[in-house]
C-alpha cells in the first residue's frame, strides 16, 4: 500500500523528527509520502476563504484518482484505534491506497471535503496540522499492528 499524506506548510523540529521515527516503523507495512504544500498569503492579513481556497487548489495536485481519500475534519467521525484498523483492513482489502489530508489552520476547503471517502476527527479537542500529522502516523502503525496481530495496542 502506498500512503500519502497532505499537509499544508512546513514540517520542522521535532514533528520532523517524529514523522521520520514513525516513516521508519511504517516502512514494512507501506510505503508512505509526505508532501506538504507552500501556502500562500499571511495568515494576519490575507482573508481565511482566500487561503483555505489556494490551499485546497495546491492539495489538489496530489490527489490520487484512485486512491481512497481520508480527510482528517473536525467534522469527521471519531473512530478508536480498533476501528480505525477495520477502516485500514477494508481500504487493503478494496487494493486501494490511501491520500490523507490535513487541513491548515483554518480549516479545509469544502470541494476537497466533497471529494473525500471519509472524514475523520481525531479528537473533539483542537490540534495543530503539524500534531495532527504524528498522531495519524501513529495510529496508521498502530492499525497495521493490530491487523497483523503484533504485540503493540493494549
Amino acid at each position: 500500500m502506498k500512503i500519502r499524506i497532505i499537509v499544508p506548510g512546513k514540517i520542522t523540529g521535532f514533528i520532523k523528527d517524529g514523522v521520520d521515527h514513525y516513516k521508519k516503523l511504517l516502512r514494512r507495512f507501506a510505503d508512505v509520502e509526505m508532501i506538504t504544500v507552500a501556502r500562500d498569503g499571511d495568515i494576519k492579513k490575507t482573508r481565511k476563504d482566500i487561503i483555505i481556497r489556494k490551499e485546497a487548489e495546491k492539495i489538489e495536485r496530489y490527489l490520487r484518482e484512485k486512491a481512497f481519500l481520508l480527510l482528517l475534519d473536525v467534522r469527521g467521525k471519531e473512530l478508536d484505534s480498533e476501528d480505525f484498523s477495520k477502516l485500514l483492513r477494508g481500504i487493503l482489502e478494496r487494493g486501494k491506497n490511501l491520500d490523507i489530508v490535513i487541513g491548515g489552520p483554518f480549516g479545509i476547503d469544502d470541494s476537497i471535503r466533497k471529494k473525500a471517502d471519509f472524514l475523520l476527527s481525531i479528537s473533539k479537542m483542537t490540534f495543530t496540522h503539524e500534531l495532527c500529522v504524528i498522531l495519524i502516523l501513529e495510529q496508521l502503525f498502530r492499525a497495521f499492528k493490530i491487523l497483523k496481530g503484533e504485540t503493540y495496542h493494549y
